[in-house]
């Protein structure tokens, strides 16, 4: 017995779709059945007019790119659910009208939806988010790019266009209601907490706070545990959706991620650089003890915790800067080659023309670069181009020393050892774990997903420099020399695996349908309901008890019979 699950990521750059066949039995193993991926179009992606510091999306080339994915889907199995997973700090605003019309892919009314304001988007200066008040929260910090920032933006300085919309959400949560055609909009705790003026614990929004800041809470998605099942689907989609699909409620694309990568190894160190780049560990709190602080309370600001599943959270550091600056220097290097020589090179062509060049090409700047006397430390790159968050003045810089000339193989590599060693520096608390780990000789895992990492040796290089790095500071004063530090390095103590597939929507279906199962037999807190409504448990009316042990749950209109989605809070017993 196996479950058909058609996740999709809804990304930065591009959709990804799955139908994952997910075994019944202990074990949780799946099978693809099928992918398929499509990027946005470049072109109409972004406005041409916009400040350079704004970054939003239009929604019309999202969904354009969602269609064209579910064309590409192969397919020979009837589909049980739906989970949808994506940028969790998105936000995008529409109109509950947009849902009253029946379905058409070829004429939806974009002119009823905002941009996709996007997790990259800046226009949030520093003075503006200190105008802002302090959330009550663990995350009691607001950056750019949060939801409720950019929202508290548009409110200031664009109230009239605000003013003609009346729902909004992540854009996974739009398009969970565009397939429901929900009117409430659901989001789920870990979509919310990535917005800011949510306390995942309690949980619910800082609604006393945001109303004296004249912030729009008629606005607020209505949060719910990151496990639910929020509605079904309305229509018939291509060959591949038809109507009465459940549908989950969507959750972030780093959760959906991690769960994957942590699924046999729930201690590794997860290292993820796709558009951006995190280090991400995991933290169960068995007991109840754990006490997360407020994250202005951290001696660094560079990491934060980021709720994941029943007692467990993330400690994620998460880097602005990661593929998005590989690329930027692409683009740099494509755009000088052709203003040179009038020849244009795509950006895979240039990197196979690097990875073909010799390892001593990269001498320069290689495993020696521990020794400060070395003359060979010429060039230095501070690679954050897109700023941090905990740094908004952080910047780009290239610093030559001297008068020996780098090369451009110098420049990628001092480039790539940066990036890599930038996100160490957000989370001390790893590089600690490295140290301490190597001098017990405890192995440290640590996995490295996606394919950027995966398919470039250049990085993957880097990475070893880097923990040489983390490995000689703390050893120095025990004389270890580079070659026993590179030879340990080489063993088992630093067990590194590279995940070239470790898709955030093959993770969206395995977290949610694991949620699902395991909460089969919850109890099922008694919420208020309209008086016109009756529960019913397997075709039985449900007692007016306070609490009940349920295996399947339906809700049906009284007065007319229509079944209708039931969203309720759940806790496992136990």
């Amino acid at each position: 017995m196996e479950k058909n699950i058609l996740s999709i990521d809804i990304g930065t750059s591009s959709v990804k779709i799955s139908i994952v066949a997910i075994h019944n039995d202990r074990s949780n193993s799946f099978e693809i059945k099928s992918q398929s991926k499509c990027y946005y179009d470049t072109k109409r992606i972004r406005a041409n007019n916009l400040p350079s510091n704004h970054s939003q999306q239009n929604v019309q080339v999202i969904f354009e790119t969602i269609d064209d994915a579910l064309k590409c889907m192969e397919f020979n199995v009837r589909i049980d659910s739906i989970t949808v997973c994506g940028q969790m700090h998105s936000c995008v605003l529409w109109n509950h009208r947009l849902f009253v019309d029946p379905f058409d892919p070829n004429n939806l009314r974009f002119d009823m939806i905002s941009d996709n304001y996007d997790w990259t988007d800046g226009r949030c200066d520093e003075n503006f988010l200190k105008t802002l008040p302090t959330p009550i929260s663990f995350a009691d910090k607001v950056s750019s790019g949060f939801g409720c920032a950019s929202l508290f933006w548009l409110k200031r300085f664009q109230p009239h266009y605000i003013d003609q919309f009346d729902r909004c959400g992540t854009i996974m949560d739009w398009f969970v209601c565009l397939l429901c055609r929900l009117d409430i909009v659901p989001i789920s705790i870990q979509n919310a907490h990535a917005w800011a003026y949510f306390d995942p614990i309690k949980p619910g929004w800082n609604l006393d706070i945001l109303k004296q800041a004249e912030f729009p809470i008629h606005l607020l998605p209505k949060p719910f545990e990151s496990n639910v099942i929020v509605g079904q689907t309305q229509f018939q989609w291509h060959s591949i959706i038809e109507p009465g699909i459940p549908v989950y409620i969507a959750i972030g694309d780093l959760q959906a991620m991690m769960h994957l990568a942590l699924k046999d190894n729930p201690n590794a160190i997860v290292l993820n650089m796709g558009t951006s780049a995190q280090i991400c560990r995991l933290l169960v709190d068995k007991d109840g003890t754990l006490r997360i602080p407020r994250k202005s309370q951290l001696p660094v600001q560079s990491y934060d915790y980021y709720p994941f599943k029943n007692n467990e959270y993330l400690l994620v550091a998460p880097s602005l800067n990661g593929g998005n600056v590989l690329q930027s220097f692409m683009g740099f290097l494509q755009s000088t080659v052709k203003c040179l020589t009038n020849n244009e090179l795509t950006r895979e062509e240039i990197w196979d023309k690097i990875f073909h060049k010799s390892p001593e090409e990269f001498s320069n700047h290689d495993d020696n670069d521990d020794n400060d006397q070395s003359d060979e430390r010429f060039i230095s790159i501070k690679p954050t181009l897109f700023g941090e968050r905990h740094d908004l003045s952080s910047v780009f810089s290239v610093n030559i020393t001297g008068a020996k000339q780098p090369s451009l193989f110098n420049v990628i590599n001092c480039l790539c050892i940066e990036l890599i060693q930038n996100v160490f520096n957000m989370m001390p608390n790893v590089c600690e774990t490295i140290r301490n780990n190597f001098n017990q000789k405890i192995s440290t895992k640590i996995i490295c997903t996606g394919s950027v990492m995966a398919n470039n040796p250049i990085l993957q290089r880097s990475l070893l420099i880097v923990i040489k790095r983390i490995l000689l500071n703390e050893n120095k004063s025990e004389n270890k020399n580079n070659d026993e530090i590179t030879n340990l390095l080489t063993s088992s103590l630093i067990d590194i695996e590279y995940v070239d597939k470790c898709d955030a929507d093959v993770g969206c279906a395995l977290f949610l349908i694991s949620q699902s199962t395991n909460d089969t037999g919850a109890m099922i807190r008694r919420m208020d309901v309209d008086r016109n409504l009756m529960l019913f448990i397997n075709g039985r009316p449900l007692p007016a008890s306070s609490s009940i042990t349920l295996s399947t749950i339906q809700i049906r209109n009284r007065m007319n019979g229509q079944q209708i989605p039931l969203r309720i809070m759940a806790r496992r017993v136990g």
